[in-house]
């Protein structure tokens, strides 16, 4: 009679980390058991997070408040923010949204191509960002958004 042994395979899957240095800069978004595989979905850039004990905060720019931004503009850019010509601060963004409040991402690698127009900007801001763009906003100031 011949035994039967069960035999657990393990293939790498897309997405899952295999190289310790893409843990980099990166913190958990879940809880993860010991022993199980670890994919980028489930990380998140270290400088994306707001909820670490930080004075980091989600920043909803108001439409009236932007003149100008680029549609290519995404999630994880860094927004350079200009108010008369004058680089007032940048920031992490956090999201950029569309009309029905769905994040707009790419549909190539080039930008070229969205699945939707921009029409919100979130960014991750401290208390000193939010007070300055708040008050330059409430006081008429409008802002050119550009990113890199």
């Amino acid at each position: 009679m011949e035994d039967v042994i069960k035999v657990k395979v393990l293939k790498k899957s897309q997405g899952q980390i295999t190289d310790i240095s893409m843990l980099k800069d990166k913190a958990s978004l879940q809880k993860m058991k010991k022993g199980e595989p670890i994919y980028l979905d489930y990380l998140q850039d270290k400088d994306m997070l707001t909820a670490q004990g930080g004075d980091k905060y989600i920043f909803s720019m108001p439409e009236d408040w932007l003149v100008s931004y680029p549609q290519s503009l995404r999630r994880g850019d860094t927004a350079y923010i200009y108010s008369e010509g004058t680089l007032i601060t940048q920031a992490k963004v956090a999201y950029v949204k569309d009309r029905d409040n769905l994040e707009v991402t790419s549909t190539d690698k080039d930008r070229l191509g969205a699945t939707g127009l921009v029409s919100g900007i979130e960014l991750i801001v401290d208390n000193d960002q939010a007070e300055t763009l708040s008050l330059i906003g409430e006081g008429g100031g409008t802002f050119v958004i550009l990113y890199k």
